[in-house]
């Protein structure tokens, strides 16, 4: 097992850098993240790392966000693989910090001070790593998604400790990065590795580790009911206990009752295009305002992607 017992905090204070990762089965979810973030976050760059796109995927997004290049030497079994190599992608981008988040999230409201006020917090209080529990422990993670390999590394660590998830977090160490990698390389391919592996690495440095607010940071769409969802204006707002939520992910520990495959059509010229996004499926408001972000974006995109080769 890999472990580092002090991550080195080594970026220069500068800028937040933006981050998310696609392969072609995903690139659609680019659609509903990047049409987010238009309307939310217009002045934060998306940086987009190439996971397995295809050459006409790959053109388009070099020309509405910012392509990572994959590196031409990773060996991958799955695209988690090329996200635990994060910092191979961003090598060469000088910042103050790694934001990374999922293409499946959606950003429900301006996070560009959000992240300052956090980045600033890290750095006051010495945190390299700043990422949301999912509400349960390792012990208790482990025992709903068991994987035997990573059951083994886990002895040693107190199971009462919060699981984090992979899906939303700041970084501002390169050391974290490379222990990252190493750790998941080592892991055997089951259930979650590449999280387990985010898990692991935490753990070798807690001290160095901020626990965001999961109800903020990372709403998962199991944890909705019990949250206000309201519309105004034609814009949606999520509220919880802990105040308004920033960003919703569509994942659950229930996805047949949660998630949904939504594929949309726009007819352009007299011709049919398609797009299927993963999507949260209720309550009915939040999937038709889903729905008309993706439209949206694809009405706006569609004579790039048809340029680049994505649409024929």
């Amino acid at each position: 097992m890999a472990n580092v017992n002090e991550i080195g905090l080594s970026f220069v204070p500068r800028t937040l850098c933006l981050v998310t990762g696609v392969d072609k089965g995903m690139f659609f979810q680019l659609l509903l993240l990047g049409e987010s973030l238009r309307r939310h976050s217009p002045g934060l760059t998306l940086h987009v790392c190439d996971f397995g796109l295809t050459a006409p995927q790959r053109a388009y997004i070099r020309r509405r966000f910012a392509l990572l290049d994959k590196p031409p030497d990773i060996e991958v079994r799955h695209p988690w693989d090329c996200k635990a190599r994060l910092g191979r992608y961003v090598a060469g981008i000088s910042c103050d910090a790694v934001v990374w988040i999922d293409a499946d999230m959606i950003v429900l409201s301006d996070i560009d001070a959000p992240l300052q006020t956090l980045c600033e917090a890290m750095i006051a209080d010495d945190h390299a790593l700043a990422a949301p529990d999912i509400g349960m422990s390792i012990g208790a993670q482990l025992a709903a998604d068991p994987a035997p390999s990573y059951a083994e590394l886990l002895q040693v660590f107190d199971p009462s400790t919060p699981y984090l998830s992979s899906g939303f977090f700041m970084c501002r160490s390169v050391g974290f990065f490379e222990v990252w990698t190493q750790q998941t390389a080592l892991m055997n391919f089951e259930m979650l590795y590449e999280q387990n592996a985010f898990n692991l690495t935490a753990l070798g440095s807690r001290r160095q580790v901020r626990i965001l607010d999961r109800l903020r940071w990372n709403l998962a769409a199991n944890e909705l009911q019990s949250m206000k969802i309201e519309m105004s204006d034609g814009a949606l707002a999520v509220t919880g206990p802990t105040g308004p939520a920033l960003i919703l992910h569509a994942t659950s520990d229930d996805r047949p009752k949660d998630l949904l495959m939504m594929t949309t059509s726009l007819h352009v010229d007299d011709r049919r295009f398609e797009a299927t996004v993963r999507m949260i499926s209720r309550p009915p408001e939040l999937l038709a305002v889903q729905r008309e972000m993706t439209g949206q974006a694809m009405a706006a995109e569609a004579a790039t992607l048809v340029a680049c080769g994505v649409w024929t």
